[in-house]
C-alpha cells in the first residue's frame, strides 16, 4: 500500500509461490511499491519524500551490501537509483513490527487475501533458485 499522508493512492496485492522466503516476498513488495511510486502522477507530491517500512532487517541488510547482486535485490536498487534521479527522497525504515504504522491493518488483511485465493495473479514467474537445488535434492 502507498499512502500520501493518511491517503491511499495505491493498493498492491499479488501473490507469489509458495516456494518463496518471507525475505523475497518482501523484498518484492518493496519493489512493487517502487514501481508504484514510478507510475503515479507525483507532480503533487511536495515535498517528494518516500519512506518505505519493513519489518525484515534481512532486506534491509541485504540492500546495503554492495556485493550482493541477487535479482530482485538488484531491481529495488536500479528502482531506487531511477526513482532519485526523479529528485525523490527516499528512506527505508526498520520497524519491529508494524503498530502505529498507517493501513497496518489493511495490508495485514490484504495478505491474508492474498494468501487464501486461488484467484489471485502470481506476480513473479521465476522461481528461487533456492527452490531449485532443494527440489533437485530431493
Amino acid at each position: 500500500m502507498v499512502f500520501n499522508g493518511r491517503e491511499l493512492v495505491a493498493n498492491l496485492q499479488q501473490k507469489l509461490d509458495k516456494r518463496y522466503a518471507i525475505n523475497q516476498a518482501e523484498q518484492l513488495a518493496i519493489l512493487k511499491v517502487l514501481e508504484a511510486i514510478e507510475s503515479i502522477n507525483s507532480h503533487n507530491i511536495n515535498p517528494r519524500k518516500l519512506t518505505i517500512f519493513t519489518n525484515s532487517r534481512v532486506s534491509l541488510d541485504s540492500l546495503q551490501n554492495p556485493n550482493n547482486h541477487a535479482h530482485l535485490l538488484q531491481e529495488i536498487k536500479n528502482k531506487v537509483t531511477s526513482i532519485v534521479r526523479d529528485k525523490w527522497k527516499i528512506k527505508f525504515s526498520f520497524v519491529i513490527d508494524h503498530i502505529g504504522i498507517t493501513g497496518n491493518e489493511m495490508v495485514g488483511m490484504l495478505v491474508k487475501e492474498a494468501a487464501r485465493s486461488e484467484e489471485a495473479n502470481y506476480v513473479f514467474s521465476s522461481i528461487p533458485i533456492s527452490a531449485i537445488y532443494l527440489e533437485a535434492a530431493e
